[in-house]
């Protein structure tokens, strides 16, 4: 293009970025065909898909009407020197009728139609008209069709699922081979929508919220929240810059609750439209960390071990403490406008929840004051903290602080961060990220009963019968083929994640069913949705479980257990690996996935389910000697139920046998030799990653439940 203007003798000049204003006549030409389409599409009751052909009829039609700046001339006929033909335009999305001719008709169609229903979309030519077929669902162009103007198609004719099928006849001819005409319409089988889900009115919006019952409630915490956002000095009242834009801003109300579904407060959040912002103009970097959860859960098994209190803090308002990176304009929250100065924007001299820096100005603002109070944050993770002159273990999770350590340095801890917070000290921690915690005779149990019975009331499956495994082990999972009748891929992928949530905190005998049955998110059908359903009434059934950590025979050695079921995915044939790692009686981590590569035999899948367990397990020594605690000897040990797999990782294997496994496993080998680990064999009734790996039968599967102290 450079080139062309060049050769022409045209001058190339370009618009400042950001600045729409300056390149006036092209976003004003743009906007009158946009204003157009859009026109066009709610007349003709026509989706948005149809924009493309929207705009071109937009176009020509433009082009062919009387222009102010050319003296009442078209520009068609300024640019072509002749009058344009306006006799073809017809009504745009208008219903047709297209004729089907007869070298398309099927054989033996006396009876049947002889045009298909469609819309006019567009105008090639002046005997030429774009259509789009209502039941072959394409676009065409045809002269030979009949036209009804002001006629338009209805919604439905745009989302039926089933084409209707002609008639048969009561006395078909013998089966003969099936040509393939234009009628014919071949689509998927129809999704099953599922409907076993409860709206839920915990979160309204903010006109249902100022008219429900509790609109009290909810006024009064939207009240709370301006206030403390004042008495932060968040924003100030300012007029809007020129070339500068200001961000919406809406209301965001929660019912929140503990982990035993108890009703707390009515939380009102004011949230800017952070989507709105520009990179480098508005915000650049974004990332902050959150404590791991497995270390969450090495912090209540030490609390168990040391027989220490863990306190909780909650900081309140956490994203308007930190200062504002960019100079940022909002617009005024609803409800709370000033009258006097309603053409007014707020200038953020603070951050606010929705911008997309708000986390991590609030991360580095506690960070810094944290060190402040001589703590050290650990390398392994940013979000664990130590000090040895306090004697207190922080854990950080966006505004929720645990603190493990002396009663009262925790306490003191929590005087000295509140001068420069407003930090609530809520006592012993019994809720944490939607977990419940107790303590009773000696020992902690982490379990999410209230998460559950929520999810039961939101899919409706309050009274479902009970359940004794979360997967059948006799159904396999496949993935669909064109007969499959398809779930509903958004209510099947808010399932799974619900669940997913369960699996990664403190169920670790539901992760291999979310872990097969996410693998179809994207293409569910009724039998992984029963299947899914199956695993939630599992929870409901054993809602009860809980992580236990201490008790008898308290203990900081760490045991990993590490199993592979070779080739079990049938759609590629890859392993399952699975692996759970105990400490003080309860399991700190687990995991169930499918493994990277597909394995040749057993053995190589065992060993390499062994060598993923292995840099877990490094992960662990390492995070305990980034936190000062020295591990009681002997070394960890890694359990496997394959001799093969243990043999290769303690020995120079046969080359042969080993010759193709990845370099990426073979690392095992080193470490044991280095003595930072150990590997044994155990039986294979003895092995509890079992569970991580395929479905078992109810007896099999509640024995290793019992070895998990989960019930």
């Amino acid at each position: 293009m450079a080139e062309i203007l060049k050769s022409s003798g045209v001058t190339h000049l370009t618009s400042p970025p950001y600045s729409h204003e300056s390149n006036g006549l092209a976003e004003h030409q743009n906007r009158t065909f946009k204003d157009t389409a859009r026109t066009l599409l709610r007349q003709a009751h026509l989706p948005s898909s149809f924009w493309t052909e929207a705009v071109k009829a937009a176009c020509q039609i433009r082009n062919r009407l009387p222009h102010s700046s050319l003296q009442g001339v078209s520009q068609y006929q300024a640019f072509f020197n002749q009058q344009p033909s306006l006799d073809h335009f017809r009504i745009f999305g208008s219903i047709c009728y297209i004729h089907i001719p007869e070298e398309r008709r099927p054989p033996q169609s006396t009876w049947n139609d002889r045009a298909t229903k469609g819309i006019i979309v567009g105008y090639p030519s002046t005997t030429l008209y774009e259509y789009y077929g209502l039941t072959r669902r394409k676009f065409g162009v045809e002269h030979n069709l009949t036209i009804h103007e002001n006629m338009f198609a209805e919604p439905r004719d745009f989302h039926s699922s089933i084409a209707t099928a002609p008639p048969q006849s009561t006395n078909p001819d013998p089966p003969a081979p099936k040509p393939l005409y234009d009628m014919i319409v071949v689509q998927n089988a129809p999704k099953i929508v599922n409907s076993a889900v409860k709206p839920t009115d915990e979160k309204p919006t903010y006109e249902d919220a100022i008219q429900g019952p509790d609109k009290d409630k909810w006024i009064q915490a939207m009240k709370d929240e301006i206030k403390s956002i004042a008495q932060n000095q968040t924003w100030q009242l300012v007029k809007l810059p020129p070339g500068r834009k200001a961000i919406g801003v809406r209301w965001v109300l929660t019912v929140k609750r503990d982990a035993k579904g108890a009703i707390i407060k009515h939380k009102a959040r004011l949230v800017a439209k952070g989507y709105s912002q520009q990179f480098g103009f508005d915000f650049d970097e974004t990332y902050a960390p959150v404590v791991r959860i497995e270390h969450v859960r090495i912090l209540f098994a030490l609390a168990a071990f040391f027989n220490l209190p863990i306190i909780h803090l909650d900081a309140k308002n956490a994203f308007l403490h930190g200062d504002s990176d960019f100079a940022i304009y909002i617009k005024q929250p609803p409800g709370f406008e000033n009258s006097a100065y309603s053409e007014y924007v707020l200038l953020l001299l603070k951050s606010l929840y929705g911008l997309k820096q708000a986390s991590r100005i609030w991360y580095l603002a506690l960070y810094d004051a944290i060190i402040n109070l001589v703590f050290e944050s650990s390398n392994f993770d940013p979000c664990i903290f130590i000090s040895q002159r306090w004697n207190l273990l922080l854990a950080v999770y966006v505004d929720d602080i645990l603190v493990m350590g002396p009663q009262v340095k925790c306490d003191e801890f929590a005087n000295q961060l509140s001068r420069q917070f407003r930090i609530t000290n809520q006592g012993h921690v019994s809720s944490f990220l939607g977990i419940n915690v107790e303590r009773r005779d000696g020992m902690i149990l982490l379990n999410q009963i209230g998460y559950i019975n929520r999810m039961a009331q939101r899919f409706q499956l309050e009274s479902c019968n009970p359940t004794a495994t979360p997967l059948d082990h006799s159904l396999p999972l496949q993935k669909a083929d064109f007969n499959s009748k398809r779930a509903d891929s958004t209510l099947y992928r808010e399932l799974t994640g619900s669940l997913n949530h369960l699996a990664i905190c403190t169920r670790p005998d539901t992760s291999l069913a979310i872990s097969k049955l996410s693998q179809f998110n994207q293409d569910p059908t009724v039998t992984h949705n029963n299947a899914a359903r199956r695993t939630l009434k599992y929870a409901i059934s054993t809602k009860h479980y809980s992580i236990k950590y201490g008790g008898i025979n308290k203990t900081l050695r760490i045991n990993g257990y590490a199993d592979a079921e070779w080739g079990s995915n049938l759609v590629d044939r890859k392993s399952t690996t699975g692996y759970i790692f105990m400490m003080n009686g309860g399991p700190i981590s687990w995991t169930s996935r499918k493994q990277t590569t597909v394995a040749l035999s057993t053995m190589e899948a065992e060993y390499m389910a062994l060598s993923d367990a292995a840099r877990e397990m490094l992960a662990h020594i390492t995070f305990f000697q980034t936190i000062s605690i020295e591990l009681p000897p002997p070394a960890p040990v890694l359990y496997t139920d394959n001799e093969a797999a243990e043999s290769i990782a303690k020995r120079e294997p046969d080359y042969q046998r080993t010759k193709h496994i990845d370099i990426r496993y073979h690392f095992i080998r080193d470490h044991f030799e280095k003595g930072t680990f150990d590997v044994q064999h155990i039986p294979g009734t003895e092995q509890i990653a079992d569970i991580l790996t395929k479905p078992l039968p109810r007896v099999k599967h509640q024995t290793i439940v019992q070895a998990l102290r989960l019930n």
